[in-house]
Formats: C-alpha cells, structure tokens, sequence
C-alpha cells in the first residue's frame, strides 16, 4: 500500500492507495516484477485470457467490492500516465462528501499536449457518439453524457450496495459509453441529477493506441463492433437500422478495395445477433 496526502480546505487529507493490475495477456510473465515494488503494493490479477477491457475491469471491480468498506475506484488504460499532482488533486475530490455524481472521467491529453478528451457527446436522433476535445471553462465538474474508459472514476457513495460492472457483450470500444448510460439512466435521481461529470483539476496523458496500433485492422474492426452495439443497446431502433446500413455500405466498399477492418467488425455483429437469436 501506498499514501497520498493533499491540503484541503487548510486540512491534510491522507488516501491509502492500492494499484490493481488486470493482466489480459498471462503468457507475458513480465508484470510479476512490479508486484516487488518497494514503493507501493502492486497486486495482480490474471486473466485467463485476453478477455477485452471491460470483462477485464470486471475482475478488478469485483475483488475490490468483496469487503465491506467499498473503496474508490479509479479506471486506467496501460497506456495513460498520471502525474503526482493529479494524484494530490483526487485525493481533494475524494475527501468532498457532499459530491453528487457517481461516475466522473478526466481531461485527458496526448503525449504532445493536445486535447483528446474533454467530455463525451451523444446524441440518440442520429446515433452520434464522440469525444468533445475543445476546452470549456468550467470550474471544478461538468455534467456530461460518458465520460472516457481510459481514465474512469467509480465513487462508492453512489453505487453502494450496487456493484457496478462494464457489459460483458463488448471487447473493444464504446464498453464505456454503455456504462455510463446505463448507470446515468438507473442512478439519475433528485439527490443525483448528474451522476455523470467531467472533473476539470484532473488531467492525465494517454498515449494514444500505443497498444491497439500494432493491430490497426482489429482496432477498426473491434470500433466496428463496439458501436453498432452500442446503439442495439442504446439508441432507437430506427437509428440502429440506420447506421447499420451506412456502415454495411461502407465495409461492401472497403472490402472491394482490399480494406476489410470494417467488414471484419461488420461480421463479427452480425454473427453475435445471429448466436444471440439462436440461443
């Protein structure tokens, strides 16, 4: 275990921090050094598999909810970085007890400094669903529609005796969306009108598609997959059908033309509807 301490309000307030590492390749032997830091407690969880992101912080989420004390929870890619400042910032924004939001995400920037995320855009008419990247000036949180799964935070307040947990259905891409409108939609109440924000003071760099960038066909064809199921999940089925024959054209094209990422993913839907009807 570690401890983080920060000023607040003109008190210090100290946070006992725990790492969790979800390993999705166990034949990588290599994270069993971290486990001997001398800094702070590493502990490692095997996948028997590369199970996708969200099954996989799935395991992480429910080794942590066995005790009674449910802890915070903070969700990080492999490849996303976070300064000791920022640490110093969440201890603050864990220290408030009179927050009223359940799932809150970060600024995240690239490795060159430019903004990638700055809240999530979703609108259910077309079936859009981006990251915002222009700079709002907002002061500690702002509401927003999800928020970014390479730097996502669960507050235990909101949730308890829930048991938060990512949709099993996705491996790829749009998981974080999924979550965070499912939970707005059953968490949103009175007491919690925005269970979802962005909090402005934290900031962290990702270091964009350093892993999925070797494989840049399977990432098109897991974004492929991960959005129309996302709208099956989420939008209108009008939009659903809509979208989905944009992106059939799309891949028909790129298949022709010997770029076949989108028709993989495109396949790959249709084959889960198809195993998902026959059950």
């Amino acid at each position: 275990m570690g401890r983080s301490l920060a000023c607040v309000n003109g008190a210090t307030i100290s946070l006992t921090v725990q790492v969790w590492i979800v390993n999705n390749s166990p034949e990588d032997q290599s994270l069993l050094s971290l486990t001997n830091a001398e800094e702070i407690t590493v502990h490692l969880i095997q996948a028997p598999g590369n199970i996708g992101f969200g099954r996989a912080c799935n395991l992480a989420i429910s080794k942590l909810w066995e005790g009674e004390q449910k802890p915070w929870i903070w969700l990080l890619n492999p490849d996303v970085t976070v300064d000791k400042q920022v640490l110093k910032n969440f201890v603050g924004v864990a220290a408030n007890k009179n927050d009223d939001w359940a799932i809150a995400g970060t600024r995240v920037k690239t490795a060159t400094g430019e903004t990638e995320f700055n809240g999530g855009h979703w609108n259910r008419k077309t079936g859009e669903i981006y990251p915002l990247n222009k700079l709002k000036p907002i002061k500690n949180y702002q509401p927003t529609s999800w928020v970014s799964g390479c730097s996502l935070i669960l507050n235990p307040r909101k949730f308890d005796p829930i048991k938060p947990h990512f949709d099993p259905d996705f491996f790829l891409y749009y998981e974080d969306f999924e979550f965070c409108h499912r939970n707005g939609k059953l968490l949103r109440s009175p007491q919690t009108p925005h269970p979802i924000v962005l909090l402005s003071r934290l900031t962290d760099t990702h270091h964009t598609s350093s892993m999925t960038g070797h494989t840049p066909e399977k990432k098109i064809a897991w974004a492929i997959e991960g959005y129309l199921l996302a709208l099956e999940k989420c939008a209108p089925w009008w939009v659903w059908w809509g979208r989905l024959g944009r992106i059939a054209i799309a891949a028909s094209w790129g298949r022709i033309h010997g770029r076949s990422g989108k028709w993989i993913g495109l396949k790959h839907y249709l084959y889960r509807r198809i195993r998902q009807r026959r059950k």
